[in-house]
């Protein structure tokens, strides 16, 4: 794999992401000329999957240096800054373009210079292991430490977590990634990739938007939302069709059941639509299904069970699975009539909705929950078997946290680091 994120180098280089203080080291070892060696070594404070290295690394590789004038290039970025590439003018943008040019002119690589190792993504790392050893003269480096901590602390949380849901779902389930709602969009290309890695890079792993699948060159995936319901006035089985009608053939059709707070009743409504328009026989026509009770919808099924694989499976005409996202301060119509008080989406939903499904000659139908689904949930489901085919994680990816620090730990060889710090073992970096 590639990895090639869009980034500013020059943003980097001039130091506009770094904390002030490692600027004013920088503007200290440059008046001294500062020219010795120091051991540098990066480490996560707790255990957790390693995520972010080659965008690490690429951005050593290409913001290791100096700029023959740093208050020159200082004054060109910050004119660039002021550019909107969107919106500006062609003057403008050919000033853009000039000052880009003289900042690549005044920018002076060290990277040669410098010996950088490193573990690869996808490692687990213990606490305080080192993940990145670093020899070289911070003065071509010390403005890079703020944005290189940072990245390898998010990504490598949002893969912690994901393996997390991971193994408790004991790897037997495909899962859908959520969770981009909840972050700046800025964010979503490395969660993406983050979230690959956390998973082992396994194919039944997705994203749901574009974007998160930048860096890996994935397309985002997901069924429908309830705005598409609301838009037609709250008619799952309208917005249902719509889908069908107007999604490309190759996308498989999921739909969101939920919108009536019952999603058996409505999963048999969606179903017998299906069937009304595109299997050609009239004794089929159920019409006004949806003021049918479910006994008549469930004998109706019944009696045309060999339409069934007409209409259940995957692409165009089809019902691919259908998606609880029941809320969690709810209880699904089919539970109360069960006395059943579980709220959201519950394990005695699933079972018993699997269970109708099974009856009718659905087996085939996917039943995918989402909607407050972390490790915990997920193991509780796993644990009790719960007959789920797919699940979306959310917002509690983000709940993970895992810090990372950086440490200067010899000079010119010789032990140099503060009290409770020292070199560590460096054998697993290459």
């Amino acid at each position: 794999m590639n990895i090639v994120p869009r980034m500013n180098y020059n943003a980097y280089r001039i130091g506009w992401y770094a904390d002030k203080y490692f600027l004013r080291t920088r503007d200290i070892l440059e008046d001294i000329s500062y020219e010795d060696e120091i051991h540098y070594q990066i480490f996560p404070r707790g255990n957790c999957i390693l995520a972010g290295i080659p965008v690490v690394q690429q951005i050593f590789e290409n913001c290791t240096g100096y700029y023959h004038n740093l208050k020159e290039a200082s004054a060109d970025f910050r004119i660039m800054q002021k550019i909107d590439l969107y919106s500006c003018s062609f003057n403008d943008l050919e000033l853009f373009h000039h000052l880009r040019m003289k900042l690549d002119e005044n920018w002076v690589s060290t990277f040669d210079q410098l010996s950088f190792k490193s573990l690869s993504d996808g490692n687990y790392v213990i606490n305080m292991e080192p993940t990145i050893g670093i020899i070289g003269n911070p003065r071509y480096f010390t403005h890079l430490e703020t944005p290189i901590l940072g990245i390898l602390s998010q990504m490598s949380a949002v893969a912690t977590a994901v393996q997390s849901v991971q193994i408790s779902s004991k790897n037997e389930k495909p899962m859908l990634f959520f969770p981009a709602r909840f972050r700046h969009p800025e964010n979503q290309a490395a969660d993406g990739y983050a979230s690959y890695i956390g998973s082992h890079k396994d194919k039944n792993w997705s994203v749901s938007t574009d974007a998160n699948g930048e860096y890996w060159g994935s397309e985002g995936m997901g069924t429908m939302p309830h705005l598409l319901i609301a838009c037609f006035k709250g008619s799952t089985i309208d917005a249902a069709l719509a889908f069908d009608e107007s999604i490309d053939d190759v996308v498989d059709r999921v739909v969101l059941v939920d919108w009536d707070n019952d999603c058996i009743g409505t999963t048999l409504k969606v179903v017998i639509a299906f069937m009304n328009k595109y299997i050609t026989n009239e004794r089929l026509a159920l019409k006004g299904c949806v003021s049918h009770g479910i006994d008549d919808m469930y004998n109706f099924i019944i009696e045309n069970a060999e339409h069934i694989p007409h209409v259940i499976g995957k692409g165009k005409g089809k019902i691919f699975g259908v998606r609880f996202d029941t809320s969690g301060s709810m209880i699904d119509h089919s539970m109360a009539a069960a006395s059943i008080k579980e709220t959201g989406v519950c394990k005695e939903l699933v079972i018993e909705a699997r269970k109708f499904f099974d009856e009718l000659g659905l087996n085939d139908l996917k039943i995918i929950v989402s909607g407050g689904f972390d490790s915990e949930k997920v193991f509780n489901f796993t644990n009790h078997k719960v007959p789920y085919d797919i699940v979306g994680v959310g917002s509690s990816i983000f709940k993970q946290r895992i810090d990372f620090t950086a440490d200067a730990v010899a000079l010119n060889g010789e032990p140099c680091a503060k009290i409770g710090r020292s070199l560590r073992d460096w054998s697993r970096l290459r």
